[in-house]
């Protein structure tokens, strides 16, 4: 079977605590790296989309999630933009939407609050609470199964799939992430691919996990290409090629 190459473009745009990523032109700007870059997959980091003094509500995050939507369906594009914060009624929410076939297959929510709740306080929502997620779960993308975790939830996934041996492993896992890097027991199978997209710095990451001689060890991939902006708002895009069995 011939082996197939996938191109991801991963964000590198610092959110931690006080920075907050500048939303004017942000959302164009990743639709058009999308189709400049012919990109399979994106992946964005935690508090990627949080205005500067408020939340989103449901209704732009909505709208977030369906322009995404529309740049995944000429390719097929997997998009993982990275977590959006915004409230509704008395919630508020820390979530990360995930594209693809020109539609939201689904949406995860932070199961640790883990700083959500200071962004939302510092942002006027005094009056809600946060909705903490709790679920796991795994999606089809092409013939790839994939899942995601936000930044602390990193480890109940692997922790989970460890409680169902019959369960496959995933050949795609990513961490939109502030802080932590992948850890190394990303829930991918051999020759699987752990992404990782991380707003305290200006690094991204992705490792490959490798069967040698019985040994499993993890091959940190190489940047092969980035793209540099001038404005504080347009973000660099590190690709990455992912070499698939």
């Amino acid at each position: 079977m011939a082996k197939k190459t996938l191109k991801a473009g991963i964000i590198a745009r610092t959110t931690c605590w006080n920075n907050t990523p500048l939303q004017e032109g942000l959302l164009e700007e990743i639709i058009e790296s999308i189709h400049e870059q012919d990109l399979d997959i994106f992946l964005g980091p935690e508090w990627l989309f949080i205005p500067k003094d408020r939340l989103y509500t449901k209704e732009e995050k909505d709208i977030i999630s369906s322009k995404l939507a529309a740049a995944s369906k000429e390719k097929n594009t997997l998009i993982i933009p990275g977590s959006i914060m915004w409230f509704d009624k008395n919630l508020f929410y820390n979530t990360s939407p995930i594209i693809a076939e020109g539609k939201v297959l689904g949406e995860y929510h932070k199961h640790f609050d883990c700083g959500s709740t200071f962004k939302a306080k510092n942002r006027g929502c005094i009056d809600k609470e946060y909705f903490k997620g709790h679920s796991f779960e795994r999606h089809k993308w092409r013939e790839y199964r994939m899942s995601i975790e936000i930044c602390a939830d990193q480890g109940e996934l692997a922790r989970f799939l460890g409680t169902r041996p019959q369960e496959p492993l995933l050949d795609l896992y990513f961490l939109v992430s502030c802080g932590p890097y992948l850890r190394l027991d990303i829930p991918v199978k051999n020759l699987g691919y752990g992404l990782c997209s991380n707003g305290d710095s200006l690094k991204t990451e992705v490792v490959r996990k490798e069967n040698i001689d019985g040994d499993e060890k993890r091959r940190l991939l190489k940047v092969i290409h980035s793209k540099n902006n001038i404005k504080d708002y347009i973000p660099r895009i590190d690709i990455y090629e992912l070499e698939m069995n």
